[in-house]
């Protein structure tokens, strides 16, 4: 079968292509949930989920409004919606590892959407970069938010953001479209605090579409609006002291932690990303490239560039948990290189990011999660020989957790919780 044959199978069922892929996405990610997930709530799922989520619903006083109160700096309504609905189609049992395998399924949302969008905007689709695409959200590079119950604020954060990048792109019907893009950068900033970057970059695209198109006054007023709502949510963040130690300390590290932060050196193969992609970029802007061909790679582009110097200044650098995120560097890599790379790139740079993909799964991946896994175990065993098997006190398993592989866990938090009556009727019955 040659190239033409293939590429006419993808095109004649797109979404068959695109949502069989999906499901082998979400599955293998319930596998290695299933494998290498704790059911015990971890860290801030303590506070967020059992002290300000639960215990609240379940004595009967979450009021609406609740859903909307900030976590730390974070929005996170959506994660609550999420965590509620699931929590009541469970039985009323509070299954982190339950959660974990339905976040993984948006995550290969994201996956189904790109693939799909790709087979239907090519007229001449790689199987090759179709492959590539699945690999970007089939291997578990990052592997702490696939097992940890609430990162799914991360996962919709880069979904809506990437809908919502892809609305504004797109020409045909702009009023239809701008509000959708609108609506999904909202619920961007519901998911997650950065997401408000997400509106900012609708606003700017649409300014973009305005310089190019004078007589379209229409964008003008759309990327006004999404400015001044970017604005007023970036107002509405609150600051707090938690989040203060993790600040950058100094302006005069900002270069290389951000350089740390979009990959390099830790994760060069990411970085090397953004190598491919700066060349297409100043080719597209020499040759003064227009339409949504290249505006939706742009638009991504600069989202990340943005959430990247964000990361930099309110994290002080890359950790894992973000890699999901920064990863959307391959799918704009795929699309800016099949429109405008030329065949001799194409030929030798897709092959090569087959083999950095596979390099950086196979380097870290694996021994990161076993030690994710075996630290815990311990914690899930410290807890529950403290609380339901009374094997140990409850003020020894507070000593062992300060002490333990996990000394960032709250102790103190933990034991408040467990100690709620409402609580501990909801965990799993395997605990006991």
């Amino acid at each position: 079968m040659d190239d033409l044959q293939k590429t006419l199978i993808l095109k004649k069922h797109p979404l068959a292509w695109a949502f069989s892929l999906f499901a082998l996405i979400w599955v293998f990610r319930i596998i290695l949930v299933s494998y290498f997930g704790v059911d015990v709530p971890y860290f801030d799922q303590w506070d967020m989920e059992g002290e300000k989520l639960y215990i609240p619903y379940l004595e009967g006083h979450f009021s609406f409004w609740d859903i909307f109160k900030p976590h730390n700096e974070h929005p996170i309504a959506m994660t609550r919606i999420y965590l509620l609905t699931l929590f009541n189609l469970n039985g009323g049992v509070w299954d982190s590892v339950l959660s974990m395998k339905v976040q993984a399924g948006f995550l290969a949302a994201t996956g189904l959407f790109f693939i799909y969008d790709y087979i239907r905007k090519f007229e001449r689709p790689s199987p090759l970069s179709v492959f590539i695409l699945f690999l970007v959200f089939f291997l578990p590079i990052g592997y702490d938010s696939l097992l940890w119950g609430i990162e799914v604020h991360w996962y919709f954060l880069t979904l809506f953001s990437m809908l919502s990048l892809q609305m504004a792109a797109y020409s045909e019907a702009p009023k239809k479209n701008f509000f959708f893009a609108y609506l999904l950068s909202i619920l961007s900033f519901l998911s997650i605090a950065s997401g408000f970057i997400t509106t900012f970059v609708v606003g700017i695209m649409e300014g973009y579409r305005f310089v190019k198109n004078r007589d379209r006054y229409l964008h003008l007023i759309f990327s006004v609006v999404c400015l001044v709502t970017t604005f007023l949510l970036y107002k509405t963040i609150p600051k707090v002291a938690v989040s203060e130690p993790l600040a950058l300390e100094s302006w005069s590290r900002f270069p290389y932690l951000f350089l740390k932060t979009i990959g390099w050196p830790d994760m060069t193969g990411i970085f090397f990303y953004w190598l491919p992609s700066a060349y297409v970029i100043y080719k597209a802007f020499r040759q003064r490239l227009d339409g949504s061909a290249i505006l939706f790679p742009l638009g991504i582009i600069c989202w990340l560039l943005i959430q990247g110097a964000a990361v930099t200044v309110k994290r002080g650098g890359f950790v894992i948990r973000y890699a999901d995120m920064f990863m959307m560097i391959i799918p704009v890599t795929i699309y800016l290189v099949d429109l405008w790379g030329g065949p001799r790139l194409q030929k030798w740079l897709k092959p090569l990011i087959v083999v950095l993909l596979l390099t950086i799964t196979f380097h870290y991946t694996p021994g990161d999660i076993a030690t994710e896994y075996r630290e815990r175990k311990i914690y899930k065993q410290t807890i529950v020989e403290a609380v339901f098997a009374e094997k140990i006190t409850p003020g020894e398993g507070l000593v062992r957790l300060k002490k333990g592989p996990l000394p960032h866990v709250d102790a103190e938090l933990v034991d408040r919780v467990l100690k709620h009556p409402k609580i501990k009727e909801i965990l799993p019955q395997d605990y006991k």
